[in-house]
């Protein structure tokens, strides 16, 4: 019964994917279309068909060991499902590259406008070659008998050996290796710019409370300026300078500091 400790897990586990897939689908549904939401609804529709095909693979898988449906409709169930799971997989790795690179984009030029009419169009023109890869697999290994296919197309486990082994290594290149290292460089520029960006906000920040900062002093001056007595100048410019000087962090209490010394030296004259 190996059979049912291998369908049944895979079972369950594709219909919870599935189920999540369709929350994220109905979710950005409802929400406005944008470039981001258009590539997460196409990844979630990719990952429906992926658990789909998994889904038809086990059911078969069990279905043939219980001896209900024949050796041929099983090797034909199951290079169907390969078939989907191989094309469905590929595109939900294009999908994830496109949302890398725009995501990039973004960040590092903001107001850039990605034409979106372009990413649907290569999206959907993704699948083309895909399918007729799979369809050219699947017609040369129907013309070595459909008995005991299923043991031979698991074997090839890439689309694309019926053709060529080199072929199959290149789309091997194409649909994975190469997307993986675009990413891996998106993700590192993302870091680099939101650290970047990230420091130039906080220096925006101190410089801004230190134009505040003095500002407050100068203003504070030129009120205790106006009063007669000295004793009085110098009490109230006391009171201002220490609460200025706790309220504020150690880079902006250096103006203040200066500030009052400054103020003292004037009062005193």
């Amino acid at each position: 019964m190996w059979w049912y400790n291998v369908g049944i897990p895979c079972i369950l586990l594709s219909i919870m994917a599935i189920a999540l897939d369709i929350f994220v689908i109905n979710y950005y549904r409802k929400s406005e279309l944008s470039l981001v939401t258009l590539i997460y609804s196409m990844i979630s529709g990719a990952d429906i068909l992926t658990a789909v095909g998994i889904i038809h693979q086990s059911i078969g898988l069990i279905l043939f060991n219980e001896g209900v449906i024949s050796k041929y409709t099983q090797d034909f169930n199951t290079v169907v499902s390969y078939s989907l799971i191989q094309i469905s997989y590929r595109s939900s790795v294009f999908y994830n590259l496109v949302l890398a690179v725009s995501r990039t984009i973004m960040i590092v030029r903001p107001f850039h406008q990605i034409n979106v009419t372009s990413v649907k169009v290569v999206c959907a023109l993704y699948f083309i070659p895909w399918i007729v890869i799979a369809v050219i697999d699947m017609i040369a290994l129907s013309h070595s008998g459909w008995y005991n296919i299923e043991d031979v197309y698991i074997e090839l486990y890439a689309l694309g050996d019926s053709i060529s082994v080199l072929l199959s290594f290149g789309l091997q290149l194409v649909a994975f290796i190469i997307p993986a290292l675009i990413v891996i460089i998106t993700c590192v520029v993302q870091v680099i710019s939101l650290n970047r960006r990230s420091q130039f906000s906080t220096t925006s920040i101190i410089q801004r409370q230190v134009t505040i900062t003095v500002s407050s002093c100068q203003l504070c001056l030129s009120s205790v300026m106006q009063l007669s007595s000295p004793s009085s100048q110098f009490v109230l410019l006391v009171k201002v300078s220490i609460q200025l000087y706790l309220e504020q962090s150690t880079i902006v209490r250096i103006p203040v500091l200066f500030t009052l010394c400054y103020s003292v030296q004037c009062c005193r004259y």
